[in-house]
């Protein structure tokens, strides 16, 4: 019964969290690490190396080239690329 109960405490942690401080990155960022820390059995260590070993995997899979295209994305690179225009659309003069 506790095992299911704390399992559940990432996914509370997360809505709660959301809702209070209307952060999504900061909240979904406590509920992996706090997901990864129970997975691990509330070893650091452990917590980093299995984040860090997963979000690894996240780019390669099955020994292919990274999603390069998919990182430069999230990195914001396509408005980098096409200059400023391309996200907020052509500034007005006065």
């Amino acid at each position: 019964m506790l095992a299911n109960l704390l399992m559940l405490t990432p996914l509370l942690l997360t809505l709660v969290l959301a809702l209070v401080l209307r952060r999504t990155l900061v909240a979904l960022g406590v509920g992996i690490v706090s997901g990864a820390l129970i997975l691990s059995s509330f070893n650091p260590l452990e917590s980093i190396h299995y984040l860090s070993s997963t979000a690894w995997q996240q780019f390669y899979a099955n020994g292919q080239r990274p999603m390069a295209s998919v990182a430069f994305k999230c990195a914001g690179g396509d408005g980098a690329v096409r200059g400023n225009d391309a996200i907020a659309g052509p500034r007005r003069r006065s």
